[in-house]
């Protein structure tokens, strides 16, 4: 067992959406969420706040490590149980493969995620 395999070892959902081929009355694509449980390590990045006054955290993101063989685009998503919330995020930006030069294989994958507020 590697030392990224000991840490991935909170409960993630990834949200993987594909194309129907057909589109909505707005002319939006139809998309359809394949659903896979598996294990993650994720650490807050920073959070904003909509206005200084208020408690009101507008976005949060958060750095995620999935397990190399995962498959996850920058339009997909993911389920995060954070704090005693379960917060569905959006993926920002490609997910990177991370890859451990000495034994020649990708290690993890790794990417950012935010949520936003309703």
């Amino acid at each position: 067992m590697t030392l990224v395999d000991r840490l991935l070892n909170h409960p993630i959902t990834l949200i993987k959406r594909q194309a129907t081929g057909s589109d909505d009355s707005w002319g939006q694509p139809i998309t359809t969420e394949v659903r896979t449980e598996t294990f993650c390590h994720y650490q807050q990045l920073r959070t904003g706040d909509q206005d200084r006054n208020t408690e009101n955290t507008v976005y949060e993101d958060v750095s995620v490590w999935i397990p190399a063989d995962s498959d996850l685009g920058p339009y997909d998503a993911v389920e995060l149980t954070m704090g005693g919330r379960t917060e569905t995020m959006e993926v920002i930006g490609q997910p990177f493969a991370a890859h451990n030069a000495r034994l020649d294989q990708v290690n993890h994958i790794k990417m950012m995620v935010r949520r936003a507020a309703p």
